[in-house]
């Protein structure tokens, strides 16, 4: 994986990105579309702040994606300290957006969280496919 990231020139890694945005967008509007489908038929299963956590988990995942990368382009063994510590920041941040969200909105706990924890699985499936198709490359 790490060779992969690796000598990747300016143009490569902008055309990799290109891929990774368009590919993270029609991910994330299938998401939205599901929710907003759930929301309208069954309102009391997602939280409210569904949409803005969407938001959250395109901005994060798009940042820890072009940071691992950009990383893994200069130093081979950089990539993988970064994608570490990144995923840990992400998780970290996470907890502590979770933790104010449910302190603030206690009726909306459970829902919240569960709606974090799907999303957040989702998104890490959709991170880590993409880095095995950088490895392929």
């Amino acid at each position: 994986l790490v060779s992969s990231c690796e000598g990747l020139n300016p143009e490569k890694m902008k055309a990799t990105l290109t891929r990774f945005i368009r590919s993270l967008v029609i991910f994330s509007a299938i998401l939205a579309l599901v929710a907003a489908i759930l929301l309208f038929i069954a309102p009391s299963i997602l939280s409210p702040a569904t949409p803005w956590l969407l938001v959250l988990f395109v901005v994060v995942t798009f940042v820890v994606f072009y940071l691992s990368v950009k990383a893994g382009s200069e130093k081979s063994g950089k990539f993988v300290n970064y994608y570490m510590v990144m995923s840990m920041l992400k998780l970290f941040v996470l907890l502590i957006i979770t933790g104010i969200y449910v302190y603030l909105n206690q009726a909306d706990a459970i829902r919240f969280a569960v709606t974090l924890l799907i999303l957040f699985f989702g998104y890490l499936i959709f991170e880590v496919v993409w880095l095995l198709k950088l490895k392929e490359k």
